[in-house]
């Protein structure tokens, strides 16, 4: 599963990269552009990117409620689980998981 993960960031890295090469998508050329933008982007990199991670992972666990759907036991059951089957633990154990779900992690921007 590790591959489908990376064939997902690759797929999203094409269409990008389609879309910015197009003009469909405007994007920072150079530093000098936005000195500001630039900076807090570096800065505040961590402080958006964990809480992204932990909700995203949250939401793929079991919600343990009555009230709405617990959609979070459906995506652990169809999705998030075959990460938690992952035995063999190696430096590629963080990128073993479902297509849906690294779709979700690399959202982030």
């Amino acid at each position: 599963m590790t591959t489908t993960a990376s064939v997902a960031a690759a797929v999203i890295e094409v269409i990008l990269c389609h879309l910015w090469a197009t003009g469909r998508l405007d994007y920072q050329r150079t530093v000098s552009e936005n000195y500001l933008g630039t900076f807090l982007w570096a800065v505040t990199l961590t402080h958006w990117r964990v809480p992204h991670f932990w909700a995203i992972h949250r939401v793929m666990h079991p919600w343990n409620t009555k009230s709405i759907p617990d959609v979070g036991k459906i995506l652990y059951k169809r999705v998030h689980s075959l990460h938690h089957k992952s035995s063999n633990t190696t430096a590629f154990s963080g990128t073993n998981m479902h297509p849906v779900e690294s779709l979700l992690y690399y959202s982030v921007r």
